[in-house]
């Protein structure tokens, strides 16, 4: 190997990548406007195509978009779009894009519809809702949506309507952490990926994921020489191969690994004790909880080594409170991710890293202001979506009941009890379904149910 092979380390590589892609991209979009020519103009908007909801510049020649770049004037993404945001395009004009309302005209299942007017459909859908909520109840229709403002939408003609059955794409996404981490913080906090000097990521894939804004902030982390990145996966994925390190835990074994840790710190006494007896509960708990979350014992479960738990655990309380132990997005949406994600959200606070530097923080609103000044000195717009409160009858899928799915909330639901609850008429028959941007049958798990 040349000197200047051995030399050359990851992180000047990935200096040099992201140098060379922006370079390539000003070029490139130069080019564009040089070979097509012509009058065009920039128009705002707010892309679509993932629930992060970048604001986006589109540029519009003759009429019709041919280019999506992100805005510059958003902090977030600023000039960036991903992949999948730039594919917007192929959406906007694909040949079998539905720009009409289309009625069935034929049998269920021969495939035949017919187009209609928008009047035509809403009489349609008015006169449909209207005899099934006369003959079977408000809540034999089920409301479906994708999550955001969309999703509010529907809850709100869900709870008009009568139905208590409101679903989200939440529990086939990001349920676990819009879940365990307020359950155990009271907020989701934001995390500060860019400045922190040490981060654990267990398969948040940012680099081939969606949050351009943390895809950005964690790749210009990952080029400087005085921070780690630290990776738990089981396979080799993009993010892994950026990594100081990668330790392929074994599926399904996250739990043990955080538990390892808190052990460890516990046992030592490496924990911000002055923010944990202030702002914390539950300490002698934790404790009992994890008195025999030993690093043998999580070797056993994950395949790390002891040692290595040894190390980290050292390596992330002598970076803190600059340290993120990242929850990620999703891993398995099953019931065993809830306490995963509640036992990451716990090592954050050991480490204290909370509005710190590095660290993780909270949205701060006008209200957040007022309440800490004591006064309104910022004017706050009215919540009218309260006033729309979902119906008290059982749902479905036992959301927000004991005994069931107590701690899943009414207004977001379970997606995958829905094919159950059709087929069994248990606790009662669904005789209708509202669906807007969620496609059930693509995006839900067990297909000999639903088809």
């Amino acid at each position: 190997m040349s000197k200047f092979e051995s030399d050359f380390k990851r992180r000047d590589f990935l200096k040099t990548s992201f140098a060379v892609g922006t370079l390539a991209s000003l070029k490139l979009n130069a080019g564009i406007t040089d070979i097509v020519g012509g009058a065009s103009k920039k128009v705002g908007s707010i892309c679509e195509m993932c629930s992060s909801r970048c604001q986006i510049e589109v540029r519009v020649r003759d009429g019709k978009c041919d280019f999506i770049s992100g805005n510059p004037k958003f902090p977030a993404n600023k000039t960036s779009v991903c992949a999948r945001g730039g594919a917007g395009i192929n959406q906007l004009y694909d040949k079998e894009r539905l720009v009409k309302p289309l009625i069935r005209d034929g049998e269920r299942g021969s495939g035949k519809f017919r187009e209609a007017t928008w009047e035509e459909a809403y009489e349609y859908c008015v006169k449909k809702l209207n005899e099934l909520k006369e003959k079977y109840g408000a809540k034999s229709v089920i409301f479906t949506s994708k999550s955001g403002d969309s999703h509010t939408e529907m809850a709100n003609f869900a709870c008009s309507y009568g139905s208590p059955n409101i679903f989200s794409h939440w529990s086939c996404c990001p349920i676990t952490e819009k879940i365990a981490v307020p359950h155990t913080y009271g907020f989701t906090p934001k995390i500060d990926y860019k400045n922190a000097k040490y981060i654990v990521n267990f398969g948040h894939n940012l680099f081939e994921g969606i949050v351009i804004s943390n895809t950005k902030a964690l790749a210009k982390n990952a080029a400087r020489e005085d921070t780690k990145l630290l990776v738990l996966e089981p396979r080799f994925s993009v993010v892994a191969a950026k990594a100081d390190e990668w330790l392929p835990v074994r599926p399904g074994t996250d739990l043990a690994f955080v538990m390892s840790l808190i052990h460890i710190w516990l046992r030592d006494g490496k924990y911000d004790k002055e923010f944990v007896e202030k702002y914390t509960v539950g300490l002698e708990n934790l404790k009992e909880a994890v008195k025999d979350a030993t690093p043998q014992w999580q070797e056993n479960l994950t395949g790390i080594k002891a040692s290595s738990v040894e190390r980290i655990a050292n390596e992330i309380w002598a970076a803190a409170p600059a340290v993120v132990i990242d929850w990620g997005h999703k891993t398995t949406t099953t019931r065993a991710e809830y306490q995963r994600t509640r036992a990451i959200s716990i090592a954050n606070a050991l480490m204290g890293n909370f509005e710190k530097k590095g660290g993780i923080g909270f949205a701060k609103k006008a209200n957040t202001y007022n309440e800490l000044c004591g006064s309104e000195i910022y004017p706050t717009l009215a919540n009218l979506n309260k006033n729309f409160k979902v119906p008290k009858d059982p749902r479905i899928d036992g959301a927000g009941e004991e005994g069931r799915y107590f701690f899943i909330p009414r207004k977001h639901g379970i997606l995958m009890e829905i094919a159950p609850a059709i087929l069994s008429e248990k606790p009662y028959p669904v005789k209708g379904w509202v669906n807007t941007r969620f496609n059930h049958l693509m995006n839900v798990a067990g297909e000999e149910k639903k088809y």
